[in-house]
């Protein structure tokens, strides 16, 4: 159910993002876990799963979401959305 609500929040900052590095994303997505009153890593756990479809990785979401790019995460977290 957290998903549901944390997945749209993150595929509509990322437009956003101009620089689309680590730092950048990191704190951009942390800016959406204290706006909406979630715990970063409850954030950053739901787009790793979104971004990978795996719960454990060796790269943390962000630098996950900086090798994709822009394009591909919106892509798999529309795709994960449509999964839920």
């Amino acid at each position: 159910a957290l998903a549901k609500e944390i997945i749209p929040l993150i595929i509509q900052k990322i437009p956003s993002i101009e620089n689309f590095k680590n730092d950048d994303i990191f704190s951009t997505m942390s800016e959406i876990a204290t706006q909406k009153d979630i715990k970063t890593k409850t954030l950053f756990y739901v787009m790793r799963i979104a971004l990978t479809g795996l719960e454990v990785t060796p790269g943390g979401a962000t630098e996950i979401a900086e090798i994709l790019g822009k394009d591909e995460c919106i892509n798999r977290l529309n795709l994960a959305l449509k999964s839920l």
